[in-house]
């Protein structure tokens, strides 16, 4: 796993984000392996090679490369090499440098390291570090502290076993590592890379983990250019292949920006450092006691040349094992610094030793740091054979802010049982899905070694039957390690996986994040727009028709009402205070699912306590409806208005949506008609009515038990690959072939149209005494013990969705409708509503729909005839008003001739497509350039709306909630402005009290207008102690002020008098893997922060004025 951007303290070793490794496996195209005639057996897709006989790599010898000419000498050699060397491409086709990626370079290596893994054909792990990126105009040095853990901790992990490769091209690079612990520093210029190669790392059943630090101070380059060092932290680099063909291998990476990859104060942490003698034979050590120890540790604090006031010294001499042992330990000296370690370190291994006297030897040791005077060697003979120097910090991760990188290699079968489903396993290169008796269940095993399963999801064959079975959105989203990818195959697929590793190679686009559904979240996750012609279609009659595939002009956002808004009986005189607790409403619980009204127009229903005996459990949209109190017969919503026709959507809490149809406002002066043809696809809801025997009493108690016998019933007749039954219904109601019987509707909305098709047909199947048993309605008979069905009449069952239709007051009126349903070709249902009204001016009409289901669903209302309206008013929440909104036509746009009004629901990928398709926003588009595909009006669009994101290389306007790797846009090498000052003033003392300095940040003017990318920027701020490089402020995330010329950000708590460095990055923001991605160039700026004014004094109160004179008299 790779780990980073840990977030707390750095000694726990936790990160907050981990990741897989997917190492290269093959040789990508355009490696330079295979431009070496040698090498023609290879090909892209190749395996790397394990052994170092059968692959060739270029080489020059020193004098070739220093003849002055910077080129490529024509008499270069070829010599074999090992794979994973071959892999580095070490000086082809830039010289001194690594040149790894191949047609994948997306030369995005400036002033960044390079780090990423390989396996070789015999399944051998290789770590790969390259600093910076060649000829970048820029040069730099860096330390980098490197600590293993488990395997790496044995003694036979040394700098030379474990470096395969260093690439060191003008000798000035160091390398140490033993028992786990190492210190490598290297230096580069602006030509050339610099790096290594850590491999063959342990096999599979050992866990080991490697943790990389950079110091911040060198990683941090010059501070008055931008372009050095590696100011651009650590990019970690992901070989993607999932199926194995090379012409769909991507390489992926992860950005991990500068303060989560260095680490400023291990220069002053606790270090030891260890110098080991072998002695070659036995030896005696008479006359070297206690004393002598003590007196040649003294001589080697001395040796050191460096004041370390709190160093300690030991020496150890085992004669047993002729090992000696000189131990230096450092206790967080203030004053001593990594360079301090390192001279010492330096020193003590810089001797030769060639007497077998003890003493002589050490005194030997000794000259290598001007042995001081005073020193007489005495006793004991020996030879030095080998030594070995083990720099090391006592402290596992001494206190980097983040804990920097890590490469954490559990014992595979430890790591691959981490993941309980196939999707996540299988994405895992390391790990197989063995599928247990269902495709959910199974283990997650190592594809490495003997394995006693049966690895059903492993290698190119990486897409689980867990997902795959699944055809739509919400439930391919509920089941674990699956994403939905709207935009392939007919209707959208469904494939197994994580963001950047699909277990299918080509898709569009992919949804990971699971749905929820509540009311709450409702509309970010599924959502309806509406579709009208504001011009006179050619070719359409009055007549009713299938309006649902015809073009329209205009497409409108449909955003539900969620609550009863103020001034609603619901929220005024008809306050249901039982279902509150006895409390009153509060807009924030939302329209609850079931709710109670009279709709007879008898009164209120909780006022007081007080209930009318007409109050009934209704849904929330009914009672939403209002009908008929305080205005009789006549909606009571305050929607309604004059002389139109309103439609509107209600969502419950349950996240069920109904569509609201208000025809005319109550007590306007005139009354009229109306006559509506109403067409739906997508219908799913299934009703069955029956009336029960005389004996059933149906108390409340028992109507409970039949909903959830109901609701059982249809759970087991669905799919094991859909979701469940969204809800069950229960209605009274009366029958006038069977009065004083109960006769109960039971409404049952499905998750699907195909899925209600399903219900139907299996409730079409059924009789009045299997369905008795089906939902518990019978009892036993005392005498023979056989059960009675309790159900005495079963109604066939209907897929009507109006659960109210306002009917006449009189009987000169006529209000009816008629409803016909039909299922075509892909098993969708359909229905037709043909529906007439008359009313007076007293009163209004209306009908209510649904529920709608979570998955697609349209329905079409078209104006066949009319008289007294003028409008057709499209009702929705509008978020800035807190109240209703509408769309207003004129009434003629919603004619039959037109194509009526379309209202279409479905999930936040359809939402967008449709809502900001390119059709609606004409105008000139480059197709050569990815960024200049589309007009900038439909990406802003796209943007303005906060469920949408324009992914330009993946669909256009898709879902929020979708995972895009990469906007197209480029990489910024322009870095953004930086201006720092203070606050002053009595806001400076209030509420910016904390503020020290303010960081005036702006982006290039031109960088601000370019969608999508403008509206991905994100900056991020650190700030460092100039001199300790000490962290003290990191601001991330932080959306730029485009609509502005400056972005401000408050900077805390720094010192008065003390100097600090400030780096400013743009970055892309990246949901995945963090808020940031392909940062810029940092601006930089130091600064000495200034002493803050004291607080003005309060004015002065103004002089008294003068006397008046006295008044003036006139001399006599």
């Amino acid at each position: 796993m790779w780990k980073w951007a840990g977030e707390t303290a750095s000694s726990s070793g936790v990160f907050t984000l981990e990741r897989p490794i997917h190492p290269a496996r093959a040789f990508p195209p355009g490696h330079p392996t295979l431009t070496i005639a040698q090498n023609s057996p290879l090909s892209a897709g190749s395996l790397i090679p394990t052994d170092d006989t059968t692959v060739f790599s270029r080489f020059w010898t020193n004098e070739q490369l220093s003849i002055g000419a910077w080129g490529y000498p024509g008499d270069f050699q070829t010599r074999t090499t090992s794979g994973a060397a071959a892999f580095y491409a070490y000086n082809y086709p830039y010289m001194l440098s690594a040149n790894p990626f191949g047609d994948f370079n997306d030369n995005g290596q400036w002033n960044m390291v390079s780090l990423f893994t390989i396996r070789d054909s015999s399944l051998q792990l290789y770590a790969f570090w390259i600093n910076d990126m060649p000829w970048d105009d820029s040069a730099g040095t860096i330390d980098v502290r490197v600590r293993g853990t488990g395997a790496l901790t044995n003694p036979s992990f040394t700098d030379e076993s474990l470096l395969l490769l260093e690439n060191d091209a003008f000798g000035k690079d160091d390398y140490q590592f033993y028992r786990g612990n190492g210190l490598f520093r290297w230096k580069w210029l602006a030509c050339c890379t610099t790096g290594m190669v850590m491999g063959p790392l342990p096999n599979e059943e050992e866990g080991f983990s490697i943790n990389w630090q950079m110091l911040c101070k060198q990683a941090g380059g010059d501070a008055n250019r931008p372009n050095s060092g590696l100011v651009q932290g650590i990019r970690i680099y992901q070989w993607a292949n999932p199926t194995g063909a090379v012409a769909n291998m991507r390489l992926v990476h992860y950005d991990i920006p500068l303060p989560y990859a260095c680490d400023a104060t291990y220069d002053a942490a606790v270090w030891a450092i260890s110098q080991t003698i072998v002695l070659d034979g036995a030896v005696t050590c008479d006359g070297f006691g206690t004393a002598e120890r003590a007196e040649f540790a003294e001589l080697v604090a001395a040796w050191t040349n460096v004041d370390i006031t709190s160093a300690n010294v030991a020496v150890w001499v085992d004669c047993d094992t002729a090992l000696v042992t000189v131990h230096i330990r450092i206790s967080q000296p203030a004053s001593v610094f990594l360079s301090d370690i390192t001279t010492i370190a330096d020193r003590l291994r810089s001797y030769t030793v060639s007497n077998n006297n003890l003493n002589v030897a050490l005194s030997q040791v000794g000259n290598a740091f001007v042995n001081p005077p005073g020193y007489e060697p005495s006793g004991c003979d020996a030879t030095v054979d080998r030594r070995r120097l083990d720099v090391i910090s006592e402290i596992p991760f001494p206190s980097a802010p983040y804990g920097g990188v890590t490469l954490d290699c559990k014992v595979c079968a430890d790591h691959c049982a981490q993941w309980n489903n196939c999707g996540e396993c299988a994405a895992d290169s390391q790990c197989g899905w063995a599928e247990g008796a269902t495709p959910s269940a199974g283990n997650c095993v190592s594809v490495y070694g003997p394995d006693a399963y049966d690895i059903s999801y492993a290698g190119t064959s990486r897409c689980c039957s867990a997902c795959s079975r699944h055809s739509y959105e919400h439930s391919c989203l509920g089941e674990p390690g699956c994403g939905w990818a709207p935009l392939d195959g007919a209707r959208g697929i469904c494939v197994s996986g994580v963001p950047d590793f699909p277990c299918q190679d080509g898709l569009i686009n992919v949804i990971w994040e699971p749905p929820t559904h509540d009311s709450i979240t409702h509309r970010e996750i599924h959502k309806t727009w509406v579709k009208y012609n504001s011009v006179l279609p050619v070719g359409l009659g009055n007549e009713c028709f299938d309006f649902h595939d015809l073009s329209f002009d205009v497409v409108k956002r449909f955003e539900p009402i969620t609550s009863y808004p103020e001034g609603h009986p619901k929220n005024t005189i008809a306050v249901n205070q039982a279902l509150w607790d006895g409390g009153w409403y509060d807009t924030s619980i939302g329209i609850p699912h079931e709710d109670t009204w009279c709709t007879n127009g008898d009164g209120p229903d909780g006022l007081n306590g007080w209930r009318a005996s007409c109050v009934e459990k209704l849904y929330g949209a009914e009672a939403y409806y209002a009908y008929g109190f305080p205005d009789a017969w006549s909606t009571n919503s305050g929607a309604a208005r004059h002389e139109s026709v309103v439609v509107m959507q209600v969502v419950d809490t349950l996240g069920e949506g109904f569509l609201l149809l208000l025809v005319d406002k109550a007590h306007d002066g005139s009354g009229g008609s109306l006559d509506l043809c109403i067409t739906m696809k997508g219908v799913s809801t299934v009703s069955f009515s029956a009336v029960f025997q005389r004996w059933i009493t149906f108390t409340e108690g028992q109507e409970a038990i039949y909903k959830q016998n109901v609701l059982d019933w249809a759970n087991s007749k669905v799919s094991a690959t859909s979701e469940q039954i969204s809800s069950v219904k229960i209605v009274r109601g009366r029958n006038s072939e069977y009065p004083g019987l109960f006769y109960i509707t039971a409404r049952i909305a499905c998750f699907s149209a195909v899925q209600a098709d399903s219900i139907y047909d299996e409730l079409a199947q059924l009789n009045r005494a299997s369905a008795s048993f089906a939902f518990g309605i019978f009892q036993t008979d005392p005498t023979t013990g056989s059960p009675i069905a309790g159900i005495l009449s079963l109604e066939m069952p209907t897929t009507d969705p109006v659960i109210f239709f306002d009917d006449t007051y009189s009987d000169r009126l006529r209000n009816n409708y008629k409803y016909t349903e039909s299922t075509d070709a892909d098993y969708i249902l359909r229905g037709q509503i043909d529906a007439h009204w008359e009313w007076d001016a007293c009163c209004s009409d209306g009908l209510i729909i649904g529920p709608t289901p979570a998955t697609a669903w349209s329905v079409n209302i078209a104006v066949k005839a009319y008289t007294n309206l003028d409008f057709f008013k499209i009702g929705m929440y509008n978020a800035e008003k807190e109240g209703v909104g509408y769309y207003t036509l004129p009434i003629t746009y919603a004619t039959a001739s037109y194509g009526g009004v379309l209202i279409e629901g479905g999930t936040l990928t359809e939402y967008c497509q449709t809502v900001y398709a390119a059709p609606l926003f004409p105008g000139v588009v480059d197709p050569s350039n990815v960024l200049t595909s589309f007009t900038q009006n439909q990406c802003n669009a796209c943007m303005d709306d906060a469920v949408c994101v324009f992914a330009p290389l993946n669909g256009g306007c898709v879902s929020i909630f979708s995972y895009q790797e990469s906007y197209g846009c480029p990489r910024q090498r322009l870095s953004p402005e930086i201006a720092l000052f203070s606050r002053t003033g009595e806001e400076a003392y209030g509420v910016h009290s904390n503020s020290t300095r303010v960081v005036r940040a702006a982006i290039p003017g031109f960088l601000t207008t370019t969608c999508p990318c403008n509206m991905e920027y994100r900056l991020l701020l650190v700030v460092y102690n100039f001199h300790t490089y000490q962290q003290v402020y990191l601001k991330q995330d932080l959306q730029p002020r485009l609509d502005h010329t400056y972005t401000f950000i408050d900077v805390p708590c720094l010192e008065p008098g003390r100097t600090y460095v400030f780096y400013l990055y743009n970055c892309f923001h990246q949901r995945d893997v963090g808020p940031f991605d392909d940062c810029s160039q940092p601006a930089i700026l130091i600064d000495t922060v200034p002493f803050k004014p004291p607080m003005p004094p309060p004015f002065e109160p103004p002089s008294p004025l003068p006397p008046m004179p006295p008044p003036f008299t006139p001399p006599p």
